[in-house]
């Protein structure tokens, strides 16, 4: 979550069939389909996070703030040209938290509400995508 770390990457990726991928692959399991070209999509649950360093003008205190959250996710890529894609994303954060530490040890953590998200992009590649 946002700090210098090593994360294990454990699992499994077994094909189900022509179609069904599933990916027991810690700690970002997903499931994913290759329907018939163009189409692909691919569910996921990943945990996320990020830490910043903040210095207080006014007291000279630093203090390092991290969020953290749980993801699902579903995303649907579309590939509408030789060597052009277009994704679209949805999902929801969930399980989230906002904690700042200073640096005389004083801590303020909290909860924070579920939040959807969505993100929409346009991937080129200069060469034709690989198709499975």
């Amino acid at each position: 979550y946002g700090g210098p770390h090593t994360y294990p990457l454990v699992g499994l990726a077994q094909k189900l069939n022509s179609y069904w991928q599933l990916g027991l692959v810690m700690p970002a399991p997903y499931l994913r389909w290759h329907g018939s070209p163009p189409w692909s999509a691919r569910f996921q649950l990943r945990p996320t996070g990020s830490r910043w360093r903040v210095l207080d003008a006014d007291t000279g205190l630093e203090f390092y703030t991290v969020a953290r959250e749980m993801r699902l996710s579903a995303d649907v890529r579309w590939q509408f040209a030789r060597s052009w894609q277009f994704e679209a994303s949805l999902g929801v954060g969930f399980n989230r938290s906002l904690s700042t530490v200073a640096t005389n040890g004083r801590r303020v953590a909290a909860g924070l509400d579920d939040a959807a998200f969505g993100a929409i992009a346009f991937h080129y590649s200069g060469r034709t995508a690989n198709k499975k």
